[in-house]
């Protein structure tokens, strides 16, 4: 089972692996479908932000709003977390209660290591997707992209995603979707950037907010 340390860098988040200074702006939208129609259908929104620092720390900020049925509001949540990789610690902030956990890493990982970008983004193409083939370009937050579809996946299953070539290869746009034995949607996935910049982010995103009581877990 991943440390509290690994939770709090990452967050599942893989689209956002690398170490390469950026701050990124992105949604999601998921839902699975858990009945043999569309009647119940678990849907799942969310908006973030994370800040990634040369020196491998991380800061992550998102919102989620869970709907019932597709579209009947049933909970939200926030989560708040910095990792700083130097001193190997992370902070789980509570920004409604104005609270700060400090967390000491107790396990060590190592990251995925992603391949060296190429012109055409096929190496990432293939760490992302496995088999897969260029199906085209376009552009995403404002950024040139070229567009792989997974070949691998079994049936009518479907994946594809959307790689920048002049940010190193990194994951703008990731769809994907499953269906079941009678070709009806059972899950749907999509994560976008809405906006992206180079270089290393403020240095306040690595710290608790101004005014948190800080406590030790």
């Amino acid at each position: 089972m991943p440390c509290e340390c690994y939770l709090a860098a990452y967050l599942g988040l893989w689209q956002l692996l690398g170490n390469s200074p950026r701050t990124v702006a992105f949604d999601i939208d998921r839902w699975a479908n858990d009945s043999w129609g569309l009647l119940n259908i678990e849907r799942d929104q969310i908006s973030g932000t994370v800040a990634v620092a040369g020196d491998g720390s991380r800061a992550t900020v998102a919102t989620s709003t869970q709907f019932k049925h597709y579209f009947i509001p049933s909970g939200q949540w926030a989560v708040h977390s910095i990792y700083l990789r130097p001193a190997d610690i992370a902070y789980q902030v509570d920004d409604q209660t104005k609270t700060t956990t400090i967390l000491r890493c107790t396990c060590t990982w190592q990251a995925p290591i992603q391949p060296s970008p190429d012109q055409e983004c096929k190496a990432a193409a293939k760490f992302h997707l496995g088999a897969s083939v260029r199906i085209g370009s376009g552009v995403v937050a404002g950024v040139s992209v070229v567009r792989y579809r997974a070949t691998g996946d079994k049936d009518r299953d479907e994946h594809e995603a959307a790689f920048a070539p002049r940010l190193g290869c990194d994951l703008l746009e990731e769809r994907s979707a499953t269906y079941n034995t009678i070709g009806l949607p059972a899950t749907r996935f999509h994560y976008i950037v809405r906006s992206y910049l180079r270089g290393e982010p403020r240095k306040e995103s690595f710290y608790p907010p101004l005014g948190s009581v800080v406590r030790r877990k």
